[in-house]
């Protein structure tokens, strides 16, 4: 490690040069550690060392929030490819730039993730997309991150806890007008269902009249007024 980036430096001669790279994933905790390490190493070589990047990495882990675990992977990426003799490109791949390229990152790591998780036997899957592209009344919290997450502990407040309380509570709130509002579906069939109660009601009501007449005409036969 220390002379793969000794020699990024030497080699990146621009007082303004990017050196790296810099990836965070998040590891599935329902996986143990050599899983994820058998699922990080996957998803590196297919996503990223098959392109001709050299790849560094390291697994974390701390307390989540919630009192579960947090684990997750730092990776490094070299902006160079390397040769058939083992040197340094002239030039780095441009292409590895293409904006495009986070989107496939993205879907690759929402699938090799998902085989694991499937061949572990658990039921929990990821997905990358947002809420909105899912169709789900939500809206997104911001990552905490080291600096938020230590002035939490202290019990000082930060923007990014703040914001994240906010949401909390219109989540919450959405969530209690999404239980209480109908479905389309539903909606369609309520609104069925009001038109064959409109339609029995008007029916209640003409053999109510028809009643009322009849016992009219029964009560004046028997010299009886309306009353």
């Amino acid at each position: 490690r220390a002379r793969l980036w000794n020699q990024v430096e030497l080699r990146e001669t621009r007082k303004d040069a990017q050196l790296a790279r810099s990836i965070i994933i998040a590891l599935p905790r329902e996986l143990d550690l050599d899983q994820n390490i058998r699922l990080l190493h996957q998803h590196v070589e297919e996503t990223f060392v098959a392109r001709g990047m050299t790849a560094d990495i390291a697994i974390h882990d701390k307390e989540a929030s919630d009192g579960g675990t947090n684990p997750h992977a730092h990776i490094l990426l070299t902006m160079r490819e390397f040769d058939l003799n083992g040197d340094w490109a002239s030039t780095k791949n441009r292409d590895w730039n293409h904006p495009t390229l986070v989107e496939s990152w993205r879907s690759a790591w929402e699938q090799t993730q998902n085989a694991y998780l499937e061949a572990a036997d658990i039921e929990e899957r990821v997905s990358m997309r947002s809420y909105a592209d899912r169709g789900i009344n939500r809206v997104p919290q911001n990552h905490i991150g080291p600096i938020a997450d230590l002035l939490a502990q202290r019990g000082d407040t930060s923007y990014v806890t703040e914001r994240n309380y906010h949401v909390a509570q219109e989540n919450l709130v959405r969530n209690i007008l999404e239980v209480m509002r109908p479905t389309r579906h539903w909606e369609a069939a309520l609104e069925a269902e009001m038109e064959q109660g409109l339609i029995a009601l008007d029916d209640i009501a003409r053999m109510d009249e028809i009643s009322w007449e009849e016992d009219a005409e029964r009560g004046s036969a028997l010299g009886m007024d309306d009353e």
